[in-house]
């Protein structure tokens, strides 16, 4: 159904009221109103099949962290028992004379995995399994 009328400025106002004169594409994204169930499955699908790629992957991360953590606080142990065998004029210190001593803080007499660390009787630093 048409409906024309003329305002005052002198514009003709065309009004459609009947579907079969609109535009199909407007009125086919009217109609589409959410996603499928099927379209619904298949993002949870990929979501799902990307999770199980990702979740190993971040297990391993989380070991080499660990690991390279273990390495750069035992270099750091062994450079203050030699700053402390320097300063001191003595042996080998034991762990428990550099975290009393100020040279290493508490934390730092273990490893991220909670092992405890050792001095040797030849200065290296070894985690006590």
């Amino acid at each position: 159904m048409k409906k024309i009328m003329q305002d005052q400025s002198g514009f003709t106002l065309i009004e459609m009221k009947d579907s079969k004169y609109a535009n199909p594409v407007v009125k086919k994204l009217k109609q589409q109103t959410g996603f499928t169930l099927i379209e619904m499955v298949i993002v949870l699908l990929i979501i799902t099949v990307l999770m199980l790629l990702m979740i190993p992957n971040i297990g391993n991360q989380k070991k080499q962290v660990n690991s390279k953590g273990t390495e750069a606080l035992i270099q750091v142990v062994e450079t203050q028992a030699h700053l402390y065998q320097l300063e001191h004029h003595s042996g080998i210190p034991s762990i428990e004379i550099l975290i009393k001593e100020g040279y290493l803080k508490e934390s730092q007499g273990k490893t991220p995995e909670g092992q405890k660390l050792i001095i040797q009787s030849n200065g290296t630093v070894t985690v006590n399994d």
